[in-house]
């Protein structure tokens, strides 16, 4: 790296890089401010997995319920960030013996909206409120007891959640119960 009539000198980059950064910039588009996308003025695509864990109960007896969305993440030329998908819910319950539980999956609609700015993603996290069904099994000394359970599981909206994508394309809201990971550009 030396100096050049054309280029000048050169600093900590090639000559070709800086002539890069000259093309770019004589056609509109700042490369230092650019950040994870490639051009801010156009459309891209992600596709995001968003899950929500959340683990409650009563004394015991606990419960808890994972539920997965695969999301198609549109960025606008704005950064405006928006998606929605059905997410499969799979309810876990543990009780006393000489009971047990199991639960039929269910599935609630998820939404993400946010921004991105430079390589953040700065989403906010919703998903509708689900009731899954269970049977409760009870092996007593006259037989067995089987009951239905219903479980109602309240929506959440605008759980922030922040992503930077070159820091491992994964993030965590700050209680913990929703991950977005980031799983591939389209």
């Amino acid at each position: 790296m030396g100096r050049d009539k054309e280029l000048g000198p050169s600093q900590d980059y090639g000559r070709i890089e800086y002539a890069y950064h000259l093309m770019a910039r004589d056609a509109g588009i700042d490369t230092r401010q650019a950040g994870w996308m490639d051009d801010p003025r156009c459309e891209s695509n992600w596709t995001a997995l968003i899950v929500y864990r959340s683990v409650g109960g009563a004394p015991g007896a606990q419960s808890s319920i994972v539920m997965e969305a695969t999301v198609d993440l549109t960025v606008a030329t704005t950064g405006a960030v928006s998606g929605a998908a059905a997410g499969r819910a799979v309810v876990t319950a543990s009780v006393p013996p000489p009971c047990t539980v199991t639960f039929d999956p269910a599935v609630a609609p998820v939404r993400v909206g946010g921004r991105l700015q430079g390589d953040t993603f700065d989403l906010l996290v919703s998903w509708d409120a689900l009731t899954t069904t269970g049977t409760s099994r009870c092996q007593l000394p006259f037989g067995e007891v089987v009951t239905p359970v219903p479980i109602p599981w309240p929506a959440f909206t605008g759980i922030p959640v922040r992503v930077v994508a070159r820091g491992g394309e994964q993030g965590t809201d700050p209680g913990g119960s929703v991950t977005v990971t980031l799983l591939n550009r389209r």
